[in-house]
């Protein structure tokens, strides 16, 4: 029997088999497309969240630095900072830091400085000698319009994940900038609450500053000059037995307010931060953390009236071995002119007759007043005052000069009264040019 091939058939099954290979082929291409983007998506994004852990680890490493960096300069000012620099450096995150239950975590990680230093900071000052020297000058930032001394510092930690796929660094770099600003530059500084209730007509021609809340409200007028500014609120709440119907008068801000302003801390070791203008106590040591922080002991200048002497103390230092006293005397009942010769003889700039009346207390204040001019002058023309610090055109050796004038009224007072001191005539205060 014979058959009969149909060769159009057999074309179009090949043709098909063909189509079904390439389609395959196609899928099998897109599918391996698919997976190596996939792969190398998954690559990209595993080394992105390894970089970024490293960020937030060599971040933990400056934090710790600065956290004890903060901590040393609250407490014991640029000595402690100088001192304790080898400390920062080796103040990496550790898996043996106690405290918390994922401190083990660190065991994974490795820091460096950048410096080829394994298990350690970068931690340096970035200003020369030059510029420690003369780093007087404005201030930035929040703290705009006060003046103080500026020491900037960069602290730097790289951090490397071990045992992982990727060899991946991270860092971060903090650059600190520790301000040492004087409170005298403020016309009103406090610790706490800060209130103005119920106050007499009152003006105030400089800075003012509350770590607090500030409170108003009065009959008469309150009126700032200088920029206002506080951690907390400004508000005129009923207070000390007033109600808030009662103030009629509003206080002005001629240089404006600003709230939730940052805490400015005091460098000293208690929390009675008042203690830092007060006298010390009999016995305690200048050197004790306390007395170091007190201005009594910092001053090179110490003027103590009381109820029959003005005493002048000049020193170096507070371990000064020979300070030299000027003394006056007078007698307190007695109020005419020639009582007080030897007072207006040796301090000429000084007068404690003058009295006024606390208009918010009705209290009678017994004022130390001190003419800052006047005082400019003396300092670099007195005879025992050059002794000790000597000058030429009021520039003094770096060895000896009087950097702090500190002053204190210890005249007895009645319950009725109130003890003072005043400056006046202090548009140039006394220039301690080295």
């Amino acid at each position: 029997m014979k058959t009969q091939r149909n060769s159009s058939r057999d074309g179009r099954e090949g043709h098909a088999l063909i189509l079904v290979l390439c389609v395959t082929t196609c899928c099998l291409i897109m599918l391996g497309a698919t997976i190596s983007r996939t792969a190398a998506t998954s690559n990209v994004n595993n080394r992105n969240q390894q970089y970024i852990a490293g960020l937030y680890a060599a971040e933990s490493a400056t934090e710790k630095v600065f956290e004890m960096m903060k901590n040393d300069f609250l407490a014991g000012n640029m000595v402690a900072i100088t001192n304790g620099m080898a400390n920062y450096r080796a103040a990496i995150p550790l898996g043996t830091d106690g405290g918390s239950p994922y401190a083990s975590y660190w065991n994974n990680w490795q820091f460096s400085d950048g410096q080829g230093h394994l298990n350690s900071n970068y931690v340096a000052c970035l200003m020369s000698a030059y510029q420690l020297s003369t780093n007087w000058g404005a201030l930035r930032s929040q703290c705009f319009g006060l003046y103080g001394w500026t020491n900037l510092y960069r602290v730097l930690s790289n951090a490397k994940q071990v045992n992982t796929l990727y060899n991946i660094t991270s860092t971060c770099q903090q650059d600190i900038e520790l301000d040492l600003v004087p409170i005298f530059q403020f016309a009103i500084f406090y610790n706490g609450l800060l209130e103005f209730t119920w106050c007499a007509p009152l003006t105030v021609n400089g800075r003012t500053h509350a770590n607090g809340n500030i409170y108003t409200g009065s009959t008469c007028q309150l009126r700032f000059n200088g920029l206002v500014t506080t951690t907390g609120n400004i508000s005129s709440p009923a207070w000390d037995g007033h109600t808030t119907g009662q103030y009629s008068v509003a206080a002005v801000y001629n240089q404006g307010y600003s709230t939730n302003w940052q805490s400015l801390n005091l460098p000293i070791g208690t929390t009675n931060v008042h203690e830092l203008v007060n006298m010390p106590p009999s016995g305690e040591s200048p050197d004790s953390s306390l007395g170091q922080g007190r201005y009594y002991n910092k001053a090179e200048m110490v003027l103590l009236v009381s109820n029959s002497t003005v005493a002048l103390t000049l020193k170096s230092g507070p371990d000064d071995p020979a300070p030299t006293n000027i003394v006056a005397n007078y007698y307190p009942t007695n109020l005419d002119v020639s009582n007080y010769v030897q007072i207006s003889t040796n301090f000429p700039w000084l007068n404690v007759t003058n009295t006024f009346t606390d208009q918010r207390e009705h209290d009678t204040v017994k004022v130390t007043d001190i003419d800052v001019g006047y005082l400019r002058q003396w300092m670099v023309t007195n005879r025992t005052m050059n002794t000790k610090f000597p000058n030429s055109s009021g520039v003094y050796d770096i060895s000896a000069v009087p950097n702090i004038f500190y002053a204190a009224d210890n005249r007895t007072i009645s319950g009725a009264q109130l003890t003072a001191v005043r400056l006046k005539n202090g548009q140039v205060i006394p220039t301690n040019t080295v």
